[in-house]
């Protein structure tokens, strides 16, 4: 996977996902720009919402702009990312097992 850079979904949700840094910023009353690290995480997830997700497959994708599935992005549920009943959870799921499936069988 070695070539020009690429914009991974299941990457950038880990980043989402990994807002430790507020948590233990808050927890604590460490000092961080709290504006700032929002700020970040909010642009994540509305990125990967607007380019990770794929109309046609009716899916979440292993990267931005791109048709692509990716099992990793499963745990999206797990962090959540969105609601358990998302549609767009529920779609993923099926488009996975439909098309990753096949492989696997």
């Amino acid at each position: 996977m070695r070539s020009e850079r690429r914009q991974y979904v299941y990457s950038k949700l880990m980043c989402w996902s990994r807002s430790t840094g507020i948590r233990i910023g808050d927890r604590y009353s460490l000092p961080y720009d709290k504006p700032t690290w929002r700020r970040a995480r909010t642009r994540i997830h509305r990125a990967i919402t607007a380019r990770g997700y794929s109309e046609h497959r009716h899916s979440f994708t292993q990267e931005f702009d791109n048709d692509a599935l990716d099992a990793a992005i499963l745990r999206i549920s797990q962090v959540r990312f969105l609601a358990d009943k998302d549609p767009r959870i529920h779609s993923t799921v099926r488009a996975i097992a439909q098309h990753l499936g096949e492989v696997c069988s």
